[in-house]
């Protein structure tokens, strides 16, 4: 075999994987979606399986991005895992307080009207903490903001937690 016939046959094999990966990349790319994740939170939870725990700096190296990106990137992952999870587990307990039936949707909306009161709440106290705000003054000012949230919400929930 020549060697022009040797690497002719090298880019024909090479391109043959390259469409292959990249047709498995589409294939990740739809379940990464169907389970509401990106291809970039699959990257890093592919990572993490393969090498376990991984220090952040080492996760960035490997990933191919800023170690401040990377922050980000996982700060988004625990916050959509954690909101979930605690909203679900909200929603379940006001069905059970109010007697709701299955299937019905109220609970789900109270549940996520709650928690991104709490997650404005929190994103509130970090921006005037990160001011130079602190103590009384920050209590105070997180009182406010938490009693006129909540008052707005009373509005449309007012009854609604009431048992049957």
């Amino acid at each position: 075999m020549s060697s022009a016939t040797a690497g002719s046959l090298t880019d024909q094999i090479l391109a043959e994987i390259e469409n292959g990966l990249a047709h498995q990349r589409h294939k990740w790319a739809a379940q990464c979606q169907a389970h509401g994740l990106s291809m970039t939170h699959f990257h890093v939870l592919a990572v993490l399986e393969a090498d376990g725990p991984t220090p952040m700096s080492r996760l960035a190296d490997q990933l191919g991005v800023a170690f401040s990106n990377l922050t980000g990137i996982v700060s988004r992952m625990e916050e959509r895992g954690i909101v979930e999870r605690y909203t679900a587990r909200l929603a379940e307990l006001l069905a059970e307080e109010t007697g709701a039936e299955p299937g019905d949707i109220v609970p789900i909306s109270m549940a996520g009207a709650l928690m991104t009161t709490h997650r404005a709440l929190v994103s509130y106290v970090r921006g005037r903490v990160l001011a130079g705000v602190r103590g009384e003054r920050l209590a105070e000012e997180y009182r406010t903001q938490a009693r006129r949230a909540f008052a707005r919400l009373e509005r449309g929930l007012g009854d609604y937690a009431v048992k049957r």
